[in-house]
């Protein structure tokens, strides 16, 4: 088994998934991949966070949760400075 990449789905086009693959390295960008559907082991929705490997994607669930909390909160100190 490959290493596993980290990802989030920013958007879905047809039958893919356009993907921002995470960069494992510290300031290195991220990158857009389109990845078909049915690479996908469940579903995937606009803003999942999935780990990739070995050809097949598994949304987590938990990740994407913590993530939209944390967003949420930056979101609302941001509108407090206002």
């Amino acid at each position: 088994m490959r290493e596993s990449r980290r990802g989030i789905v920013d958007r879905i086009e047809g039958n893919l998934a356009v993907c921002e693959i995470l960069s494992e390295r510290e300031g290195e960008s991220a990158v857009l991949r389109e990845i078909p559907l049915e690479q996908f082991e469940t579903q995937p929705r606009e803003g999942d966070c999935f780990t990739w490997a070995d050809g097949r994607a598994r949304v987590d669930r938990a990740e994407t949760q913590a993530r939209k909390e944390q967003l949420e909160e930056r979101f609302l100190r941001l509108k407090k400075k206002r």
